[in-house]
């Protein structure tokens, strides 16, 4: 008889060192990518290991979550009601961005992600894709040091996921961008190192194509669950 599931670990033996760049987090339904996630953003404790944010233990840095960004895998949270503008107005209100800043990075970011024609409309007028890329445009207001977005292009088009995936390249110059998806294709990008989970064990590192290195002074994150 197998055991019990609760004495079954959600990760194992995983160690990875995170500085800025692309990646993306790959495996099918049940093999840790959220558990994983939730971790990287501070709202679950391992109950072992360490993890560490500029060398130093995250649980104990009491502004760590000024430096994150996230994204709900479900569109649940957004008021139909809305324009784009007010949705993206509302997140950045909660992170006490000044408001001429927001309005400019609301602007950017929406031209990146092609969602300027529809920036004002009624959330409840948009289709799918244009309602995650939404979601992805409020995390990554606030030019957030860690952004972790839970399934950004599992709705969208070819042409959409390109355009989001070329975006996320661009703020990872700069940034950690971790994205979880269930397919390697759902993260395709030349910048992106894809990380491959199974039963929460981390089975293969890769870049999809070699990089030249990059010499950045930013942030680092270190995982040893």
């Amino acid at each position: 008889m197998p055991p019990p599931l609760k004495n079954t670990p959600a990760l194992n033996g995983i160690s990875f060192a995170f500085t800025p760049g692309l990646y993306g987090l790959v495996g099918p339904a049940g093999s840790g990518k959220t558990t994983f996630m939730q971790i990287l953003a501070g709202h679950v404790k391992p109950d072992g290991g360490s993890v560490l944010w500029n060398g130093k233990n995250m649980a104990l840095q009491s502004g760590f979550a000024q430096n994150v960004g996230t994204m709900p895998h479900q569109q649940l949270m957004m008021c139909p009601a809305y324009t784009g503008f007010q949705f993206l107005s509302f997140i950045a209100c909660r992170q006490e961005i000044p408001r001429a800043t927001a309005v400019e990075q609301i602007y950017t970011i929406a031209e990146g992600l092609h969602l300027t024609p529809v920036l004002n409309e009624q959330i409840f007028t948009f289709n799918p894709c244009e309602k995650q890329r939404l979601l992805t445009a409020g995390a990554l207001l606030g030019t957030p040091s860690l952004l972790l977005l839970n399934y950004p292009t599992a709705t969208l088009a070819l042409e959409e996921q390109a355009i989001t995936m070329a975006l996320l390249a661009k703020v990872a110059k700069t940034a950690i961008v971790v994205v979880s998806a269930q397919t390697p294709a759902q993260v395709e990008h030349p910048a992106c190192q894809t990380l491959l989970l199974n039963k929460g064990t981390l089975v293969t590192k890769k870049h999809t194509t070699p990089l030249a290195p990059r010499y950045l002074h930013a942030s680092s994150f270190a995982v040893s669950v």
